[in-house]
């Protein structure tokens, strides 16, 4: 009985392929590691923020008019929304990643931004929030999308369009907590209008802030 032929063109043909996979495997594993350290960065200027903010409260909690949490987060009003305009009361909310107001909100810089808030008088359940918002893409280009993640829990992904709109999210109890909430944003594409040609602004814009409510 003959032995079978080994076709060994075909066997460093199918090497060739594991080695590729092998290789992107690889790739794929460090974008991750680089997504994780960087969240946690992020993170980690949430938490020297509260801990500054902390430092400057007054001894009833009370810092120019606004109330906080015991872990200093500002606490947001239900149906009372806020405004991150010029001539909106959002700085306290900021938690990096944004750039500075203007007449119409602000612009996250760069792909990840945060939001921070306690919930007033949060005594169990689901909270749903609504954020208006804005996106910028070059002519002609896919709109970007946002991943939003809530103390680490994900809650959904949204497609940004040029003009603002709602976007609701829904809060689960374990999320929450006892009330205090970080709220990151990731964009898959954050481009400056200068590099589209559209204007000299170099900014990497990602979500344009408009307001948030709970509701």
């Amino acid at each position: 009985m003959s032995e079978p032929d080994i076709d060994g063109a075909a066997i460093m043909a199918a090497l060739a392929r594991l080695d590729q996979r092998l290789n992107n495997l690889e790739v794929q594993m460090r974008d991750c590691i680089s997504q994780v350290e960087r969240t946690h960065h992020l993170a980690e200027m949430v938490l020297n923020e509260v801990h500054a903010r902390r430092r400057q409260q007054k001894p009833d909690g009370a810092v120019e008019g606004r109330r906080w949490s015991e872990t200093g987060f500002p606490i947001i009003e239900r149906n009372w929304p806020i405004h991150f305009s010029l001539s909106g009361e959002g700085a306290d909310f900021l938690a990096g990643g944004w750039s500075y107001p203007e007449t119409w909100g602000i612009w996250g810089c760069g792909d990840r931004h945060a939001l921070r808030f306690a919930l007033d008088d949060y005594r169990g359940g689901y909270i749903e929030l609504t954020l208006t918002v804005q996106g910028f893409a070059a002519p002609d280009a896919q709109r970007p999308t946002v991943d939003f993640i809530a103390n680490g829990y994900f809650l959904d992904s949204h497609s940004l369009r040029p003009d603002p709109h709602g976007i609701k999210l829904r809060l689960p109890p374990a999320c929450i907590g006892e009330g205090d909430i970080a709220l990151h944003m990731k964009v898959d594409a954050a481009v400056s209008p200068a590099s589209t040609g559209l204007n000299e602004d170099e900014r990497e814009l990602g979500v344009g802030l408009l307001t948030l409510d709970i509701n």
